[in-house]
């Protein structure tokens, strides 16, 4: 137990927190993000001993990775609307921190789809005004302006490099 304690601190004071990827090995070979794992398993079992709970919370230890991981993205989304006005976040956009905030807006929709996303997060995404279909979105505003374009020249054969 020692030793793993040992890494997390010194994975905190490399990377700032206790998220550790759970395929995360140290230089020496040590299997840190797994042992991280098991220790939330036990944890969530109440067979972690009273000290050591103790200890993992004063180094600031995330019990619930993927709630801590939902916030942060969250956080991101609501950065990103004030930004930019909407949630069509595109897949590839990251923010300046190196959050892939295109990807789990991505894995938002899918797990929405599935019936996976909680009632919590649900409404707190709607509350926001996130967009569940965001083809739909796309092909709203591509009709929209394809319709201003047609007004405006009096045809629908846009040229490749035309930009609204």
């Amino acid at each position: 137990w020692l030793k793993g304690f040992q890494a997390l601190k010194k994975y905190k004071l490399e990377y700032g927190d206790t998220l550790v990827p759970q395929v995360f090995t140290t230089v020496d070979g040590f299997k840190l993000g797994k042992w991280v794992s098991n220790l939330r398993i036990v944890h969530r079992k109440q067979r972690l001993s009273d000290e050591r709970t103790s200890l993992l919370d004063q180094l600031g230890f995330v019990w619930d990775a993927l709630e801590t991981q939902w916030v942060k993205g969250f956080q991101a989304l609501e950065k990103y609307k004030l930004e930019y006005g909407d949630t069509l976040v595109p897949q590839v956009f990251t923010t300046d921190d190196g959050f892939k905030l295109g990807i789990w807006v991505t894995n938002l929709r899918n797990a929405h789809r599935k019936h996976r996303l909680s009632d919590e997060h649900t409404s707190l995404l709607g509350q926001l005004g996130f967009v569940w279909d965001s083809l739909e979105i796309w092909w709203l505003k591509g009709s929209q302006a394809l319709e201003m374009y047609k007004h405006e020249y009096g045809d629908t054969l846009v040229p490749q490099v035309f930009t609204t």
